[in-house]
């Protein structure tokens, strides 16, 4: 500032009539005592008097035309000013006033410092947000200044400010704040001599495109100071500015503003040329021309929706209390309007000037209007002064003003930020007065009066209100529902600019802006009656009558109030207006109480109580939860209505039933029962909870009004937290134990509650192949799951190595007996072997219910079950039972596992029961000796288990469950081994007729003596077949023949996996693997052997040899009821192998016919039977003898005897009454089947078809496939020759006997039948050179006589029954 300037005469034109234009003349003092003279430095005048003792006379100088800076002594013709004198009201008691202001001032006006401080580095001046409702309401793309940000620095500085450190408050005033404050009240300032108010006619000519306008002071000694100063580098003594006026129109009314003044230029005597001052001029020439109609452009308002008032969108918290409507305007050009004041001109770098361009605008006056048809404009700045408590009254020229509403930077210091920062929003509306205090809220709070507004300690001071200025009254009222708009009008520093009844004549982005004023304060919190140790945090649960919280109030009752809402938001509502009561009123009349709330009434929005009423499950189920942080899940949902009376009370009875299963996650039908259906629940009174849960009952106020929710409250959201029609919530715990736990176990869908299971070994794995290629893959020897996979699925769970598992979405708690080693997880929820061998030999009998309750449930204690067993073997004395009053137990932890909480395969997880599983292993051998001291024989194993439900103190018990009786059959395979000592046949009885003419076949046996009897009465000795080939005696040892037939394994179950389960019978597995041996009656180590099975004593297998497998096993007896109950797998004990065994040879039979002339005779050769095929030597190696005998009588005449008359051998081919032709024919035939087989001549091309060839075909295909037949032929002559020389007669009975012998085997050629291919491949070169060697010459059998001279030289393979020769009368007699 030049250190002679005095005064600062500004210019602002006000409005223009289409003639008349107002102008306001500030005059601003310079910073020093206005009762003092003011040194000029001059010779005449030296000294002028201060402000206050002079009486200012005015002229104005109009420039036309803008090209220019106005120059007061211009000479260029164009822009030489024309002046005109003005004629002002002189402030005649301004210095009185001013004297007044002073001594109303709290401090002393002592401070003389007169320097304006340097101008600060742009980025450490000033800086504003650019909130979001202002870039919405323009195509905003990118901040005009670096300083106007979008980023979050200005919350963050917010955020991390600190107050200063050793702050001093000011002790003293300057003058340049007295008079500062004095211009913000215009009424004030005109009284003071700062503001005069001018009517300038306007000639036609002067602004037809646009100029300037300035005043001069005229009168002396300042117009003498001024004259000699403005030649002088220290003055002037009153420095000049000019508005900038826009286009006038003569005839046409408009408001005219000047945002920005511009400085009044001089040409000393001295200067060379006109003095051209630096700045950035086409900026503020913009802003001159874009402000002249008084109008900000860029309008913006928003509520705050959340407690953060930094927030502009939704977040958790919502606000506490209603801050009305926030405003803002022109954002960026504020913030450059205050940078111009505060930095270097940026057009003279260096300069450590500012830019002589003063700033216009000093406040704002906002109007607001509520949208509807038919509302004007009111001021929100407007005031009426109190006469009676005006200090100046009688001396301001006006009762009424608008005063202006003006935005400051705040100096926000902190680790992120040093700077001035400018609010985010400049005013917030409350339905109030902006320029005076809120009288309303001082008298609610008790802030207008001593130890008000603070409880307990007193109140250092009170607020003293300003009874002088009156709002004037508003027609708009601040309602929740309604819209309502703004605008800003801009006031210069005279307290000038547009009235209400002007609007924008510019163009702008948004010199309007409207607001849906919605409620977005939630319900606060209910007032529930509560007991004083709920208050106190002394106890959880609401219904508790004890301290210990372990005996609950069966009938509680909740006792609720609407909620509380505090001053502006209760008025907002207009609920309490409607019903002809004043809410302000009513506030006023409260008293603070001792809880400490502010004074507040019950809310009138809130007419619901929204109930949620939530179950805790376990920790980890948050799935179901409201937040997913927490284990409760939501039960059902309710409400209940408030009384009509804003002050009236809801009663909430409360009922506790039993529900065993509560459907969690459907709350519709929460209790599984169609008499609770949740719109049942909405239309009771009460509220129903279960019992045995710990049940958390959330609270909280739901609003409503009669219009639409949507444009009454803020938030209209599915999440109730988001919602502003819902309170804050408020949670109370109840429980109540059960009065009776029925049905707590049930067996659990397919898997059986009680069950035993043996588990195969798994095989032990080998490698057969590189060793290398098994580190990369092995692939299971067997085809069949591994012993802990077989568990897992007898059980309903799944295995991972040696852990069971529970399925996914199940719950499972598992229990494991101390004989098997493993690992229980924390939680019980999966179990882990030791090895595998923990599994083998010994049946796990394994307990499997569900515990038909939901996971809410909470009556047990953490060991839940213990489990009883009682256990014998069938044999056992009952004395002898062996009883485990605790075996182990299940615990139950209030947790879940991970699995548990994943969807199943129907995509569901069951919280509506709990799994348990105890698995516990018993030992097949009876640990019990008998008498002798040896352990006792395998046995069944008789076994019964209870499991003992424990609940918590206080509470119901539930019924013991007790398992029917187990029975396990005996997995133990008897360890005796048979021996044999000796075989024979048995036969049965021989019968004969009374004359000895026949005898009946005899059935034959095989017996087997053993060494020892069987040692273990349940035991017996059995027998398996393993194979059989033909005797090579009668068969032709073809190839395949010489191939040991295959052995095969016994047929018994693999058992992998032996399931018993109560009540199941005997199932005989494994009995039918081997044959049982029949005991002889007389003697305990003598067994006869069975035919095996599919053969019978008849067939042809039984000329073979068979290797047989004996065993001894668990035998089960038609005629017993206490047979041991055996698996197929301890059935049968170490086997004893034997080989070439042979049963007795089928019957011969032989049939006869006789004549006059002839007996005939004849009997199938023995058949050897290879795979079903006849593998038959032929010729055949045995030969068949008929016995002829002759009845006779004893000599004592006791019986009858049989005299051998002779022996014939028999032949094949023989044939009777056959064409002697035809009989050679087929005998030759036969003759080359079979003592002459030859191969036939193969022949090429075509082949003529013989008829006769084709019938010798035929008959030799007979022939071959025949069984051979031999046939013995004797005539009656030589019968009655050998009955003469006996000495008996002719007509002698006569029977036959037929026998057949073994040949002697004595060479190669007689045990192979077929040597035409000498080569075979089944035996080597060398035998082959045998087989070509010629066959040794041989006797024949008929010159051997194998049964008379021969006899005992030859093997009798069997022998037919006597056969009565049919009787033929005297057959020589002539």
């Amino acid at each position: 500032m030049e250190p002679r300037r005095l005064i600062s005469l500004m210019t602002f034109p006000q409005r223009f009539d289409g003639n008349i234009l107002t102008v306001n003349i500030v005059v601003v003092p310079r910073n020093a005592n206005p009762f003092s003279n003011w040194p000029t430095g001059l010779a005449n005048p030296a000294n002028v008097p201060g402000f206050a003792n002079v009486q200012p006379e005015f002229s104005f100088s109009i420039v036309r035309g803008t090209d220019d800076f106005p120059l007061s002594n211009a000479t260029a013709p164009t822009r030489i000013p024309v002046v005109r004198e003005v004629n002002v009201v002189p402030a005649s008691d301004k210095a009185a006033i001013i004297e007044k202001v002073a001594a109303a001032m709290p401090l002393p006006i002592t401070d003389n410092s007169d320097k304006l401080s340097d101008p600060v580095p742009v980025e450490k001046s000033i800086k504003k947000y650019l909130p979001r409702s202002y870039r919405e309401r323009f195509n905003f793309t990118q901040p005009r200044h670096p300083n106007a940000v979008t980023d979050d620095g200005y919350h963050c500085a917010v955020r991390d400010k600190i107050p200063p450190i050793n702050y001093q408050p000011k002790t003293s005033l300057s003058w340049g704040k007295v008079f500062a404050n004095i211009l913000r009240q215009p009424l004030l300032a005109k009284a003071c001599g700062m503001i005069y108010e001018v009517q300038l006619e306007v000639e036609a000519d002067w602004f037809e495109e646009g100029g300037y306008l300035y005043a001069d002071i005229t009168n002396d000694p300042y117009s003498a100071a001024q004259a000699g100063l403005l030649e002088d580098s220290d003055g002037p003594l009153i420095k000049r500015y000019a508005a900038k006026i826009p286009e006038l129109t003569m005839g046409t009314a408009r408001p005219v503003f000047a945002p920005v003044l511009f400085p009044v230029l001089y040409k000393m005597v001295s200067d060379p040329s006109e003095p051209v001052p630096l700045g950035p001029w086409d900026e503020l020439f913009m802003e001159a021309q874009t402000y002249n109609d008084g109008f900000a452009k860029i309008v913006h308002a928003n509520q705050p929706v959340s407690g953060n008032l930094l927030e502009e969108s939704q977040d958790e918290l919502s606000p506490q209390s209603d801050a009305g409507i926030r405003l803002g305007w022109d954002d960026e050009q504020i913030l450059v309007w205050y940078l111009r004041q505060m930095i270097e001109n940026p057009s003279n770098p260096g300069s450590n000037e500012r830019i002589d361009a003063p700033m216009g605008v000093m406040g704002y006056h906002i109007d607001v209007r509520q949208v509807a048809e038919g509302n004007e404009w009111e001021s929100l700045n407007s005031i009426e002064i109190n006469e009676a408590e005006n200090m100046f009254a009688g001396q301001l020229d006006s009762s009424t003003t608008e005063l202006p509403y003006q935005v400051y930077p705040n100096k926000i210091s902190g680790p992120n930020s040093d700077h001035y920062w400018l609010p985010m929003y400049y005013a917030h509306y409350m339905g109030k007065n902006l320029v005076t205090e809120d009288q309303d809220a001082l008298e609610i709070y008790k802030n207008d009066v001593d130890n008000g507004g603070t409880q307990n300690e007193t109140q250092d001071r009170r607020v003293v209100q300003n009874r002088a200025l009156i709002p004037s009254p508003l027609e708009t009222e601040l309602r929740y529902g309604n819209t309502y708009e703004f605008r800003i009008r801009m006031t210069d520093i005279s307290g000038g600019g547009p009235n209400l009844a002007d609007s924008p004549l510019n163009a702008a982005p948004s010199p309007e802006t409207s607001v849906s004023f919605k409620r977005y304060v939630n319900p606060g919190m209910l007032r529930i009656e509560k007991p004083i140790e709920i208050r106190s945090n002394l106890r959880t649960y609401f219904n508790a009558t004890n301290d210990e919280e372990t005996e609950f109030d069966a009938n509680p009752e909740l006792v609720i109030q609407r909620p509380l809402l505090e001053y502006p938001a209760v008025v907002f509502t207009n609920k309490y207006q409607s019903i002809g009561q004043d809410p302000v009123s009513l506030l006023k009349a409260l008293t603070f109480q001792p809880d400490g709330l502010k004074p507040a009434l019950a809310d009138p929005d809130v007419q619901l109580v929204k109930i949620r009423v939530e179950v805790k499950s376990l920790r980890m189920d948050t799935q179901l939860s409201q937040t997913g942080r927490d284990s409760f899940i939501t039960l059902y949902e309710t409400s209940r209505a408030f009384p009509v009376d804003f002050d009236g009370t809801l009663n909430v009875p409360i009922e506790f039933i039993d529900v065993p299963v509560l459907n969690l996650g459907e709350p519709a039908n929460p209790f599984l029962d169609e008499d609770l259906l949740i719109e049942a629940i909405n239309e009771m009174e009460q509220l129903t909870l279960p019992t045995g849960r710990h049940i958390r009952i959330s609270l909280r106020a739901e609003a409503s009004t009669d219009g639409a929710p949507e444009s009454y409250f803020g938030f209209i959201d599915d999440n109730e937290d988001k919602d502003s029609r819902f309170g804050k919530v408020q949670q109370l715990m109840f429980y109540k134990e059960p009065a009776a736990e029925l049905d707590l176990l049930q067996p659990f869908e397919t898997v059986q509650p009680v069950q035993a299971l043996f588990l195969k070994p798994d095989a032990v794995p080998t490698i057969k192949r590189n060793v290398f290629s098994s580190l990369l893959r092995r692939d299971s020897e067997e085809q069949h799951s591994g012993v802990v996979e077989r568990l897992a699925n007898a059980l309903g769970l799944e295995s991972k190595g040696l852990t069971l598992v529970a399925p996914k979405g199940e719950r499972i708690a598992i229990g494991c007996s101390s004989r098997i080693r493993h690992t229980l997880a924390p939680d019980g929820s999966s179990i882990t072997f030791a090895t595998k061998a923990d599994l083998y030999n010994h049946w796990l009998a394994t307990l499997s219910y569900k515990v038909n309750r939901d996971w809410a449930w909470d009556c047990l204690q953490d060991v839940a079950f213990e489990i009883e067993r009682e256990f014998k073997f069938r044999k056992d004395k009952s004395t002898e039972s062996r009883k485990n009053t605790y075996l182990g137990d299940i615990e139950l932890k209030h947790t879940v596992s991970f699995e548990a909480l994943q969807p199943d395969r129907f995509d569901r997880v069951n919280r509506n029961y709990t799994r348990i599983i105890y698995i516990d292993a018993l030992d097949p051998k009876n640990d019990l000796k008998q008498s002798n001291g040896d352990l006792r024989f395998p046995d069944e194993l008789w076994a019964e288990y209870k499991i003992k439900p424990k609940t918590k103190e206080g509470h119901a018990s539930a019924e013991t469950v007790e398992t029917e009786r187990l029975t396990l059959p005996t997995v133990l395979p008897p360890v005796q081994i048979p021996k044999l000592v000796s075989v024979g046949i048995a036969f049965s009885p021989y019968e004969r007729t009374e004359d000895y003419s026949s005898s009946e076949a005899r059935k034959r046996y095989l017996w087997v003596e053993f060494d020892k009897p069987v040692e273990n009465p349940d035991d017996t000795y059995y027998c398996r077949m393993l194979g059989n080939a033909p005797d090579q005696l009668i068969a032709n040892n073809k190839g395949g023949q010489l191939v040991p037939p295959e052995e095969a394994p016994i047929s018994l179950d693999p058992e992998l996996t032996r399931q018993i389960i109560p009540g199941q019978s005997d199932d005989k597995a494994g009995i039918g693997a081997m044959q049982p041996m029949i005991q002889a009656t007389d003697s305990d180590r003598h067994y006869m052997l069975p035919i095996p099975a599919g053969l019978h004593a008849e067939s042809a297998e039984m000329f073979g040899f068979f290797t047989y497998e004996f065993r001894v096993g668990h035998g089960q007896w038609a005629d017993r009821d206490d047979n041991l109950w055996s698996t197929a797998q301890g059935r049968f004990g170490r086997p004893l192998r034997v080989t070439g065994i042979q049963h007795p040879a089928p019957t011969l039979l032989c049939s006869l016919n006789r004549d006059e002339n002839q007996l005939y005779v004849s009997a199938n050769y023995a058949k050897a039977v290879h795979n079903g095929k006849n593998v038959t030597a032929k010729p055949p190696r045995t030969s068949l003898w008929t016995m002829v005998y002759a009845q006779v009588f004893q000599a004592d005449g006791r019986d009858h005897r049989n005299i051998l008359l002779g022996e014939i051998e028999m032949k094949i081919g023989v044939r009777v009454n056959t064409d002697p032709k035809r009989l050679k024919k087929i005998n030759d035939l036969t003759q080359q089947v079979y003592f002459k087989s030859t191969i036939g001549d193969y022949t090429t091309g075509s082949i003529k078809l013989n008829p006769a060839n084709l019938q010798l075909g035929n008959l030799i295909a007979s022939i071959k496939d025949e069984q051979p037949v031999g046939t013995a032929v004797v005539t009656s002559q030589d019968i009655a020759e050998k009955l003469k020389s006996f000495g008996l007669p002719e007509d002698s009975a006569l029977s036959v006997l037929v026998v057949e012998v073994f040949g002697n085997i004595t060479n190669i050629h007689d045990h192979l039948s077929d040597l035409r291919n000498a080569g075979v491949n089944i035996v080597s070169e060398r035998m082959a050179e045998g087989l070509k060697a010629k066959k040794a010459e041989v006797n024949l059998m008929s010159d051997i006589r194998p049964l008379s001279k021969g006899l005992g030289h030859f093997r009798i393979l069997r022998t037919s029954p006597l056969t009565k020769v049919p009787f033929v009368c005297c057959p020589t007699c002539e």
